[in-house]
């Protein structure tokens, strides 16, 4: 993510965010320095693939803390102002009709984030 690149986010998209990194940093981060301890156990590093996977998870896990925690140093968070009431556009909510079956869906337009 560039540094001049600005998130748009629905107010339930910027809180789930912010759920997922706490969540991240309270719960997963444990589990996993936890899984990487009882791993120790199972013998030598280069012969341990519990240890490699626990390792492997670490990673994911610290990485995606730092991709949420730049996204909400970059989000912008919309306002009902923000939504555009006369077209389609992030944060309008739209009514989508499928004209074979009949079915009809209320979507809410959000990036991809």
């Amino acid at each position: 993510m560039s540094s001049d690149h600005q998130i748009y986010l629905t107010p339930e998209g910027y809180n789930r965010i912010e759920r997922e990194l706490e969540r991240l940093r309270t719960v997963d981060r444990r589990e996993v320095a936890d899984r990487i301890r009882e791993s120790k156990q199972f013998g030598e590093f280069t012969e341990n693939a519990e240890y490699e996977d626990a390792k492997i998870e670490q990673a994911f896990v610290e990485g995606r803390i730092q991709d949420l925690k730049r996204i909400i140093q970059i989000a912008h968070v919309l306002s009902d102002s923000d939504i555009p009431t006369d077209e389609v556009g992030i944060g309008s909510r739209v009514k989508v009709l499928d004209l074979d079956t009949n079915e009809e869906w209320d979507l809410q337009v959000v990036g991809s984030v």
